[in-house]
């Protein structure tokens, strides 16, 4: 078990670097990051994510049906590295819900082929509701995360197929992706799949997974919908309201919403000591989703209810916004991946 004072690559953090975000944040949120777990320090040069080095070692296999409904579709990135093994990552586009499609597959997730990594990207239902768009379905929360759910079953039931280990997935995603990959890694056996979706070996299937990573990806819907953030018009909040059938936009474009339905769209109400590990990236500097509301309050809620030090592995960069790629420590998210599917 690493200590609280080591990176997942076992060097020691220099002091001031164990928590990359000290400008950002209120003092509460700085002495949860304090007094947590597992905080990713500042990367070398070497071991940030470096798009100039980034390769693609795939055979690619486009539109696979997951389930029987038109958003239900998949591209697998089969790695044709020597040391594949069939370790799999599954991953959920960005868009705020309504936007996006499973094409926007980031390169740093795609360069974990080179590493024997397969990437699943996936579609699911989206909150738009336009008839020419195959993926707008007017859906709410609990269609998105059953849409996942099934995709993570029938990657598993049809794992020989794929050419996939179903014992050693990850499921991970980007913005409001991120926020339902790690909802669906922590709440197996939840909110699944309606049976009329899965065929006979989907439904044998389960969709619990070795671990999660989430990018940008907001933990506490609540603050979501009665934030005031500072990108496109304060519309992120608009946005996730769409998720909830209770929810009323107001004038300042926060929403008021039944508390229980938002809560179940919130990652920290699924916490659970059995959970799967998981790994947070979040951009100091994004005022769309910002750390201090989300991922440096779970990661120590994780910490406490595990009672496991390494169970959520924390990174957040400075100054980095709603995406910062380059600022990702990548050698420590791949030695955090490869142990997690041990």
């Amino acid at each position: 078990m690493l200590t609280p004072q080591q990176s997942n690559d076992g060097a020691l953090r220099r002091p001031i670097a164990r928590f990359r975000l000290l400008r950002a944040l209120s003092s509460a949120a700085l002495l949860a990051a304090a007094t947590s777990g597992c905080l990713v320090g500042n990367p070398s040069r070497a071991s940030r994510w470096n798009p100039a080095a980034a390769t693609s070692h795939a055979d690619i296999t486009r539109g696979v049906a997951y389930g029987p409904l038109r958003a239900q579709r998949l591209d697998l990135y089969a790695s044709t590295a020597t040391q594949r093994d069939g370790r799999t990552i599954v991953f959920v586009h960005g868009g705020a819900w309504s936007g996006g499609d499973r094409t926007q597959v980031p390169p740093l997730v795609l360069d974990l082929l080179g590493y024997g990594w397969n990437v699943v990207s996936i579609d699911y239902r989206l909150t738009c509701a336009g008839a020419a768009q195959p993926l707008c379905a007017a859906a709410r929360f609990l269609d998105q995360i059953a849409d996942v759910k099934l995709a993570l079953r029938f990657v598993k039931g049809h794992a020989s197929e794929l050419g996939i280990d179903p014992s050693r997935l990850i499921v991970a995603g980007y913005s409001a992706g991120g926020q339902l990959a790690t909802i669906a890694a922590l709440s197996p056996g939840s909110m699944e799949p309606p049976f009329e979706h899965m065929d006979a070996a989907v439904s044998a299937a389960t969709s619990d997974v070795r671990g999660y990573v989430d990018f940008n990806g907001p933990t506490d819907m609540q603050a979501v919908v009665t934030s005031h953030d500072q990108l496109l018009g304060n519309f992120l909040a608009p946005s996730a309201a769409a998720l909830f059938p209770s929810c009323v936009i107001q004038a300042d474009r926060t929403a008021i919403c039944d508390a229980d339905e938002v809560a179940k769209a919130s990652a920290a109400t699924w916490l659970d000591p059995a959970d799967p590990t998981g790994y947070l990236f979040a951009g100091g500097g994004d005022t769309l989703v910002p750390p201090a509301s989300q991922a440096v309050p779970f990661e120590a809620l994780a910490t406490r209810v595990s009672g496991d030090a390494g169970r959520v592995w924390l990174d957040v960069a400075e100054g980095a916004g709603h995406s910062g790629w380059p600022d990702v420590n990548y050698r420590q998210l791949r030695n955090w991946l490869q142990r997690a599917v041990l």
